[in-house]
């Protein structure tokens, strides 16, 4: 899938295999014309909830032939989607908050047979957290470059068990298991902004209770760091 940027490729390796896909925010339909051209899914639903990217996914998918495979439908997140259509979702390239609140509307993911994959822009912690207190667990996660940009791509499944995870989890995911130069970097920013965070509130002296919580995430990651470079 050369058509796909890193960031995009890491997003279709999440896709299970033979899976009915709906693409949300799809924009120009990229990922779900390189799946079905690779033959990894059988159909696909390729949504936006702006006419304009969509209109631009529709010209790729005539262009692509796949017209029998890959329908576009105007749609705000999941509303134009029913569960009996898709195995899998994909929220990519938008911001984790309204993953969540995108989610939220549509109960029906609360099943095990069905697959999230989910690449958000910004809080993927709090992506993370929610989710599992929502009982999603996180099954796969790897991070994926974009130019100067590292983001994080999640696998989730619902497991039906809500519970809480720890503050390393909720910053790190699954990606201290991994060991490639993209991990190393989000890791890496992780512990620049958690730093940033930490000396701010020491520099203020309110809530020692974060205070700590952040340095021990942070001493996770330094530790993960030390490790790698030995």
């Amino acid at each position: 899938m050369k058509q796909l940027d890193d960031r995009l490729q890491a997003v279709a390796a999440m896709v299970p295999p033979g899976s009915r896909l709906a693409d949300v925010g799809t924009d120009h339909g990229l990922l779900p014309i390189a799946l079905v051209q690779a033959g990894v899914v059988p159909h696909a639903i390729a949504s936006d909830v702006v006419e304009g990217p969509l209109s631009a996914a529709r010209a790729g998918v005539l262009r692509a032939g796949l017209t029998e495979q890959i329908e576009t439908r105007l749609s705000d997140g999941l509303d134009a989607v029913s569960p009996e259509e898709v195995d899998c979702v994909v929220m990519a390239g938008m911001g984790g908050r309204l993953i969540l609140q995108l989610a939220g509307r549509a109960p029906w993911l609360q099943d095990a047979a069905k697959t999230l994959v989910l690449q958000p822009m910004t809080d993927a912690p709090l992506v993370r957290e929610q989710l599992y207190s929502r009982g999603f667990e996180l099954v796969d996660e790897q991070a994926a470059m974009d130019r100067t940009h590292v983001y994080t791509v999640m696998a989730f499944r619902y497991s039906g068990r809500p519970q809480a995870i720890t503050p390393v989890f909720r910053y790190t995911g699954l990606l201290p298991r991994r060991r490639r130069a993209a991990e190393a970097l989000y890791l890496q920013r992780q512990r620049q902004r958690l730093q940033q965070q930490y000396r701010g509130l020491l520099h203020t002296g309110k809530d020692p209770k974060t205070a700590q919580m952040l340095a021990d995430v942070i001493a996770f990651i330094q530790q993960w760091e030390q490790e790698e470079a030995t």
